[in-house]
């Protein structure tokens, strides 16, 4: 798949269903990758059971936002570069790309919605895409990965990788004497570049004990 076939799949997922973000341990719980319960959609970003805000939220640099009104095509969905006018009104002359391409469009007389609660690692375009793609496959067992142990996330921070690595979900909260405790995920920081490849991020991974590496629990806390 391309990227923006890649990108369009996952806003499409959750469109379909908000039952697709986050991890559904035992405790029922859907998290994130950092083993926090998935919020709500952020009441700024745009909020609401649609992944698209609206009009009043505000894009930014890099947002993906749908045309209101255009018809179906190329730039239905697209990536957000400049408002040329500002203020952000829907008469103002903004300037888009195209996902995964640098085809670049001005649009006017239009409205916008931002996209909001998709994990912004499922939007990564060209290299990004790549490592993430390597990230994930890096634990699985055709590469000497564990089963249980699972990658719950990747994020890029400049030149920084990080890494969330889990439990299956079958092990995620375990039932103790003083009640029900849930897995803490850990995260692996480390360097990349458009060359990085799965030898280079499982090395990093064996260095904080992944795959051997125990999970710590802690109790859940009451809702």
């Amino acid at each position: 798949m391309t990227d923006k076939e890649c990108i369009l799949s996952a806003i499409i997922s959750s469109v379909a269903s908000r039952s697709n973000m986050g991890k559904q341990g035992n405790d029922g719980v859907r998290r994130d990758h950092r083993g926090e319960p998935y919020p709500q959609f952020a009441p700024e970003r745009g909020g609401g059971l649609c992944p698209f805000g609206d009009y009043g939220v505000a894009a930014k640099t890099g947002d993906i936002v749908l045309c209101r009104t255009t018809r179906n095509g190329p730039w239905k969905v697209s990536v957000w570069v400049e408002d040329f006018r500002g203020g952000g009104s829907a008469h103002s002359c903004v300037l888009l790309r195209e996902i995964g391409s640098k085809r670049l469009c001005r649009m006017s007389n239009e409205g916008y919605s931002v996209l909001v609660g998709v994990e912004p690692s499922l939007l990564c375009e060209g290299a990004k895409r790549r490592v993430h793609r390597y990230a994930t496959k890096a634990f699985s067992e055709r590469y000497g990965g564990d089963y249980f142990v699972r990658c719950g996330g990747v994020e890029f921070d400049g030149a920084t990788l990080k890494i969330w690595v889990r439990p299956h979900a079958w092990m995620g909260a375990r039932h103790e004497d003083e009640g029900l405790s849930v897995a803490i995920p850990y995260c692996v920081d480390m360097k990349w570049n458009s060359k990085t490849r799965i030898k280079d991020i499982q090395a990093a991974l064996r260095e904080a004990g992944w795959p051997n590496r125990k999970f710590e629990y802690a109790a859940k806390e009451a809702e």
